[in-house]
């Protein structure tokens, strides 16, 4: 995989995505507005627009800035002498600190973005290599496709869905977590 680096961004673009971001997460997308935006990130809507086409562009460029900051992290992880076990731990409690500080509005708004599949399609790509790694390496049954995996992640995924099973945890990433651990730990 060839290593990508981040262009260089100003001080004020920085402000509006990082300010963005942390409105993004809290309200979700459609209910936070350009203006509020600028406001809260001390810029002006001229200074917004100079970065930015709308505020959709704005959720792609740090959707996009996420999946890089992924690939970075599980290759940091895939590159650490620890257990193939504790590099899914790791990976897991990433995912869950992303998660966490992410509305559950968020996280729906930005599921039916049109850019939502390609970087989720590039994510699992990047994943199932590093399942595929892992198997080369003896951490992963020979037999099993990684593809298999992931689906079985998927699936038990859409249980956070699940209303009855939504009551008995007291946020998504509690109710991720435990998801998780039942995979990884039976």
């Amino acid at each position: 995989m060839a290593e990508h680096t981040e262009p260089k961004i100003s001080k004020k673009q920085q402000q509006i995505v990082e300010t963005a971001e942390k409105l993004f997460y809290r309200y979700g997308i459609k209910r936070v507005t350009v203006e509020e935006i600028c406001q809260k990130a001390n810029v002006s809507k001229m200074t917004f627009y100079k970065y930015f086409a709308n505020k959709i562009d704005l959720v792609k460029h740090i959707a996009y800035a996420g999946l890089e900051k992924g690939y970075q992290k599980l290759n940091e992880v895939e590159a650490m002498p620890v257990p193939f076990t504790e590099k899914l731990r790791t990976m897991l409690e990433y995912r869950l600190e992303g998660i966490a500080k992410m509305s559950t509005e968020f996280i729906d708004e930005f599921m039916q973005t049109e850019f939502y599949a390609p970087i989720h399609k590039a994510w699992i790509q990047r994943v199932i290599e590093f399942l595929a790694d892992a198997q080369k390496r003896g951490d992963i049954r020979p037999e099993i496709h990684p593809e298999f995996i992931l689906i079985i992640i998927n699936k038990l995924q859409e249980l956070a869905d699940d209303e009855h099973l939504k009551r008995l945890y007291p946020n998504y990433v509690e109710l991720s977590r435990e998801i998780f651990h039942f995979l990884y730990y039976g």
